[in-house]
């Protein structure tokens, strides 16, 4: 194992040792009601090997919750307005120490693999409301090194606490610090769930997901 890789396992293994891993949560979710689809000739599949991902779904069996939140410019933003995108939706801490630089960085990396107008959108959704503001935020996505588009929705507790629970996100706040889900979802132009991941991820992984669903063909 890599002097990299270790601490960041460490941190997987911690927060699943707490009973906030996303892998439970992706199993228990709930999913839509399925929309029957013809499958296009040629549709690029998506398979757990392929994008070496904790979960997939077909097109139109997970329907993305939807919300509506400031961003890091104070413009509201909709995740319904990301429609015709391929979108990965996460939620971090722009004062965390641990796992959110390094998830922050490798999706950085990631988006930046696409010529700018092929690149999925980045949504963030906060897990600390009572800490993250446009001057931190703004601080976080330097020294992560963000790639646009991107997009760091905050708001109240009450109004981030719902959401959190639709993507099935736990937050826990113990003596000062933060502890929370790692959850990545990848989202297609249709507004599908389409991609479940945990931290540690691949990043090859995920930019075959991204690829398979630009042409929101993929099965």
């Amino acid at each position: 194992m890599s002097k990299r890789s270790r601490p960041i396992l460490l941190v997987v293994a911690a927060l699943v040792g707490a009973g906030i891993g996303l892998g439970v949560a992706l199993g228990t979710r709930s999913p839509s009601h399925p929309r029957e689809k013809a499958t296009p000739p040629g549709a690029a599949e998506l398979s757990l090997a392929r994008v070496q991902a904790q979960a997939i779904w077909p097109a139109g069996a997970r329907r993305a919750t939807g919300f509506r939140l400031l961003d890091q410019r104070r413009r509201l933003f909709s995740l319904r307005s990301q429609r015709g995108h391929v979108v990965l939706l996460t939620f971090l801490n722009s004062h965390c120490k641990q796992a959110c630089p390094l998830e922050g960085r490798q999706l950085s990396e990631i988006q930046r693999t696409f010529p700018l107008a092929r690149r999925p959108e980045l949504v963030v959704v906060s897990i600390n409301p009572a800490g993250d503001s446009v001057a931190s935020i703004d601080a976080a996505a330097r020294r992560w090194a963000f790639a646009l588009p991107w997009h760091w929705l905050h708001g109240r507790q009450t109004q981030l606490a719902r959401i959190w629970r639709a993507y099935s996100v736990d937050v826990q706040h113990k003596r000062g610090d933060i502890a929370h889900s790692t959850a990545l979802y990848v989202l297609d132009r249709a507004g599908d769930e389409r991609v479940g991941y945990l931290l540690p991820f691949s990043s090859r992984g995920v930019e075959a997901a991204v690829r398979a669903l630009e042409t929101n063909l993929a099965k």
